[in-house]
């Protein structure tokens, strides 16, 4: 296998590296804030004892969560998607065919877009070129 003092090759750098954890709350603090700036009806769950436990998890404002997602890797667009197909709501749109995918996908740009101005600069600029 070669020398003792000799270093062995990494073969893959993110076997290196634990993988990033998002602080806790950091999941439903992207969720409030879209709530925030979305009315319920675009963002499909109006009642409110769904919304109450997950604003009583929602632990940072909107940017501090976008932070948190960026230092995991995770881009605003990913993001996005991952909000509107967790959503039980626009799942059940979808299955039923009320909402095409079209119209899916179009949610997810919005929020995504939304998102975007709130990832940090540093990301923002990178992205853009």
């Amino acid at each position: 296998m070669g020398t003792e003092g000799e270093k062995r090759p990494i073969r893959f750098e993110h076997e290196k590296k634990p993988n990033f954890k998002v602080a806790e709350g950091s999941w439903e603090s992207v969720l409030v804030g879209l709530k925030g700036e979305y009315p319920e009806s675009v963002f499909g769950v109006a009642d409110t004892d769904y919304w109450e436990e997950i604003e009583e998890k929602a632990t940072m404002g909107l940017k501090k969560a976008c932070f948190q997602y960026f230092l995991a890797g995770v881009g605003h667009v990913t993001l996005a998607g991952r909000v509107v197909n967790s959503n039980p709501a626009i799942r059940v749109k979808i299955s039923l065919g009320e909402m095409s995918t079209g119209e899916r996908n179009e949610l997810v740009d919005r929020f995504a877009t939304f998102l975007y101005d709130r990832y940090p600069r540093k990301y923002r600029e990178r992205i853009k070129k």
